[in-house]
């Protein structure tokens, strides 16, 4: 009985360690941004597009919002056809993520969760 509970044990300390060794690393950085656009619509797959003024252009490109929090859903339903084509002010949450794979590479992904938004 006692060999049987020392190999048990010896089993599960070994695929906790492997467990550890191959979870890949994450940190996340958390801040708010506010953003000016206008809304373009909401797409299941993409989220909420927003044009907002390009950095390194005079035109505009597109800003896809990946969620957003029930109380801003309840402010303005950005589901419905009737605000595209309005401009809001939009506060997010942006959530940056590095994830380093095994062969130590990191990749930073960025996703931004609509907080607040205003109407102008």
């Amino acid at each position: 009985m006692k060999s049987k509970l020392t190999v048990v044990l010896v089993c599960m300390v070994a695929f906790l360690t492997v467990n550890a060794i191959n979870k890949p690393d994450k940190t996340q950085n958390k801040k708010v941004v506010k953003i000016e656009g206008t809304f373009d619509g909401y797409d299941a797959e993409d989220g909420y597009a927003f044009l907002v003024k390009a950095d390194n252009e005079d035109g505009e490109q597109t800003m896809y919002l990946q969620s957003i929090s029930v109380e801003a859903l309840k402010m303005v339903n950005l589901k419905s056809k009737d605000m595209e084509g309005k401009r809001f002010e939009v506060s997010c949450e942006l959530t940056e993520t590095e994830e380093k794979d095994e062969f130590g590479q990191v990749e930073v992904y960025e996703s931004y969760h609509i907080v607040n938004l205003k109407r102008l």
